[in-house]
């Protein structure tokens, strides 16, 4: 890892040196102890610093990068802290980290008490619908329409943003259970492999990936839209934005 990285950033090919990093703490820091997590970052930004020697600022772009992608990840970024205090680089990591605390993801807001486009009774049976079949799956009951359709901004052609917010330890678990995810076991290297790494940075599930496309195809066929459900990390960078929560009422 370290020898192609300092290759991507002497030719100049700096976006894949911050795609190399990502993958390499999205992958590292899955069931993986604190200190072997440590140990890794001290790599990283050994490597981050040799890579500023060849382009001038490069260690604090970079740095910024790993920091949110731990953040996302819902990993504790005072692990680089440490790391940096084994390499001598302690206060510059430390206004890294000062900067990354006052600028988190804005908090979601409250949407829409019915999203645009659906009758108070269409969305009565979305609720239930979905409701239902997570709840059978053992997805708890945090689940809202977000976006467009929450906010009042949907176009005629919009979806409905459905998602369902779990904590960052649930969407670990998600993501490795077969039976609730198809990124539990990827071919490394492979398509899917590269899908399970972007789920743990962005803190989404798409609905293929989550077994959730005969709920989506249900939902489809039953109320003439496009639907998109996601299963979310609380508290990452697609938890944001109005929120209408599913109704309890399911009326009739």
């Amino acid at each position: 890892m370290t020898e192609e990285l300092i290759r991507f950033w002497t030719e100049g090919r700096y976006g894949e040196a911050s795609t190399g990093i990502a993958l390499d703490i999205a992958s590292l820091f899955v069931g993986v102890g604190a200190a072997a997590k440590v140990a890794k970052l001290t790599q990283i930004l050994s490597v981050l610093k040799r890579a500023d020697a060849i382009n001038p600022n490069e260690f604090d772009n970079q740095l910024d990068d790993v920091l949110m992608q731990l953040d996302e990840l819902g990993e504790d970024p005072d692990l680089v802290q440490q790391a940096a205090d084994e390499l001598g680089l302690g206060d510059e990591v430390a206004a890294h980290l000062d900067g990354l605390r006052t600028s988190e993801f804005p908090p979601p807001s409250q949407g829409l008490p019915v999203p645009q486009g659906l009758s108070v009774r269409q969305f009565d049976n979305l609720s239930s619908t979905v409701r239902a079949d997570i709840d059978a799956r053992g997805l708890g009951d945090d689940s809202f329409v977000q976006s467009s359709r929450s906010g009042g901004t949907a176009g005629p052609n919009s979806d409905i943003d459905i998602a369902i917010r779990v904590s960052p330890e649930r969407f670990r678990e998600i993501i490795n259970d077969p039976a609730l995810s198809r990124l539990s076991s990827p071919n490394p290297g492979s398509a899917l492999d590269r899908t399970s790494t972007e789920s743990l940075v962005e803190g989404r599930i798409q609905t293929g990936e989550a077994r959730l496309g005969n709920l989506r195809d249900s939902l489809e066929q039953q109320f003439g839209m496009d639907v998109q459900i996601s299963i979310i990390r609380e508290g990452g960078p697609i938890d944001n934005g109005p929120q209408t929560s599913l109704s309890f009422n399911f009326e009739r």
